[in-house]
């Protein structure tokens, strides 16, 4: 699970420094990406851009497992080193620093249906026809079979993002 967990973070980071969340979609929850859409407007709408590079994943550590009748859910702390600043319309550097990694911890929340398979699907194909995740659209759905990627009833998928400084257990 630590493997699929670092995938789905490295496939994120990817997704928000292109701008392009087709390949991370079927890993992300509903108001998840809700959240994070209205998040980059925001940006947009103040001339500002976040860019990330250099990612590397440090630690990953499950420090919380919690489930229901119908969902599990796996907290963990993943710990890694990037590259991370923004740049204002004119392209000054505002936050960050382009030049300097950052070390970061992080405590990200999956989710998945109760009853799945202990070991995951390859999360660069689609679970349900096995094509690659190139045709994704913004609700999560294949292009190339039409099957919903992002439901936590077939993987693990990211539901919360919380800050170190913020999380409590």
């Amino acid at each position: 699970v630590i493997e699929t967990f670092t995938a789905i973070f490295l496939r994120v980071q990817r997704a928000w420094a292109s701008g392009r969340w087709e390949g991370a979609r079927p890993k992300l929850t509903d108001p998840w990406v809700s959240a994070h859409r209205l998040q980059l407007a925001q940006h947009a709408a103040q001339g500002l851009k976040n860019h990330v590079e250099d990612v590397n994943v440090l630690n990953v550590t499950v420090v919380k497992i919690t489930h229901d009748p119908y969902y599990e859910s796996i907290t963990a702390r993943i710990e890694a080193r990037m590259r991370d600043w923004t740049t204002n319309a004119e392209g000054r550097v505002v936050g960050g620093s382009e030049s300097k990694p950052r070390i970061f911890s992080e405590y990200w929340t999956f989710v998945r249906a109760q009853g799945q398979p202990f070991t995951e699907p390859n999360p660069e194909l689609c679970p349900s026809c096995s094509a690659p995740l190139d045709r994704v659209n913004e609700g999560g759905v294949c292009g190339y079979c039409g099957t919903k990627l992002s439901a936590a009833e077939r993987a693990w998928v990211l539901g919360a993002i919380t800050q170190d400084e913020t999380y409590s257990g």
